[in-house]
């Protein structure tokens, strides 16, 4: 009798973990929800592939519609200058970006436990930039708009953990990325001399770390170009559906 039950649970546990091996090299597909997101209106998506026992390809789409400036006050203690700051709490932008990323899992299985993740990044910006001079005693406006493309690469860390059944968690709690950034602006509006000679004012005033600019006044508005290094941080919380 004590014989037949050793080898009746043992049965038991071969299936159970045959099953859980089968699950898990059937279920290769993950699709996931960054909640930090929610912190900058930004819907956050993620795809996740297992390639091999221990590497994964994911994609993540980021959408943000259009609203000021996330986190401005860390804007405000990184520019300073107080010129670009009056002009930057006006700034209305929507951003998307698309991340592609090949992932290391340095565990006894994909999918779970920590990784390296090196990735490349693609962000488009939306911009409208409301610059305002005097003019005749007045305040006059001039709106600048267009988009602004930033292409960049990095490495992220990160760890991953199954909660229950097919949830998981994802936390990448470093990532960082380094690249290049151009775009063209133009505000359309009838300016005199005088205005002209204003709005130059207004913008020399405007000065940003890292980001080159030029631009050009003119009788028929104004034209900038961005051109310049691009950086970015990769941070998510994220809840996972493995399928």
């Amino acid at each position: 009798m004590k014989k037949g039950m050793i080898v009746f649970f043992s049965c038991i546990s071969y299936f159970a973990n045959a099953q859980e091996t089968a699950w898990h090299s059937e279920s290769k597909n993950m699709v996931k929800w960054n909640v930090l997101g929610l912190t900058s209106s930004t819907i956050s998506l993620q795809y996740e592939r297992l390639i091999a026992s221990k590497t994964s390809l994911a994609a993540t789409i980021n959408m943000m519609p259009k609203r000021s400036i996330p986190f401005f006050k860390t804007v405000e203690d990184i520019v300073k200058d107080k010129g670009a700051i009056d002009i930057l709490k006006d700034v209305k932008m929507n951003a998307f970006s698309f991340t592609p990323e090949v992932r290391f899992y340095v565990g006894k299985e994909g999918m779970q436990g920590f990784y390296i993740a090196p990735f490349l990044r693609y962000d488009r910006f939306a911009v409208d930039i409301l610059v305002d001079y005097i003019y005749n005693d007045q305040i006059e406006y001039v709106t600048i708009n267009g988009n602004v493309d930033g292409f960049s690469g990095g490495l992220a860390f990160g760890t991953q953990w199954r909660l229950a059944s097919q949830w998981y968690v994802d936390v990448t709690f470093v990532g960082a990325s380094y690249g290049f950034a151009s775009g063209e602006l133009s505000g359309k509006r009838t300016l005199n001399a005088e205005e002209q000679a204003e709005i130059r004012k207004a913008i020399n005033d405007f000065e940003l770390p890292v980001v080159d600019y030029t631009y050009n006044v003119y009788d028929q508005g104004v034209d900038v170009k961005i051109k310049g290094p691009w950086a970015n941080v990769k941070l998510a919380v994220a809840v996972g559906y493995r399928f």
